[in-house]
């Protein structure tokens, strides 16, 4: 067989499988979402990012795998940011926190510099199961003890989000 993807990203000479013959953990569709403009925040509660994309799963019985990456900025010492991971099945009118089931409202990481500010890529993973064959939109939230950034060089350097549907 002989693939061929034209200069419009068109692919010719391929046949993709239905669902139904996709086993098990086959990767079903991709999307990505990116942003270069940062939020700045010091606030104590979690505050939305730019970063965020949307999938509308073919089954309710797939998955979604999403993978976060991007640099957090701490811009200065005994400063804690925390990062985690919101989900909307209702076109964004209302958001779950998916991080952090504790209570303590960490979310998915922190960063921290005791005594130093710190620039650093985060990255982080989580398999979601939404039950949905409606859109479901997953965004970034931020929080801190004092003024933070995220992404941390805005307008230079890009957060990206991207959502994997997974075959149940």
């Amino acid at each position: 067989m002989t693939v061929t993807i034209n200069g419009n990203g068109a692919v010719t000479g391929f046949t993709a499988l239905p669902d139904a013959a996709m086993s098990t953990g086959s990767i079903i569709q991709l999307v990505a979402g990116s942003t270069n403009s940062r939020v700045t925040t010091s606030s104590a509660t979690f505050v939305a990012s730019n970063l965020t994309a949307s999938i509308t799963p073919r089954a309710s019985s797939n998955k979604i795998y999403v993978q976060v990456s991007g640099d957090g900025n701490t811009e200065g010492n005994a400063r804690v940011m925390y990062i985690t991971l919101y989900r909307s099945t209702d076109g964004g009118s209302n958001w779950t926190d998916l991080g952090d089931s504790s209570g303590n409202d960490a979310g998915f990481l922190q960063l921290y510099g005791a005594s130093s500010r710190i620039i650093v890529p985060v990255c982080f993973n989580y398999l979601d199961s939404p039950n949905t064959t409606s859109a479901v939109s997953y965004k970034v939230y931020v929080r801190a003890n004092a003024q933070i950034e995220y992404p941390a060089n805005d307008g230079a350097q890009y957060a990206y989000i991207h959502l994997f549907e997974v075959a149940a």
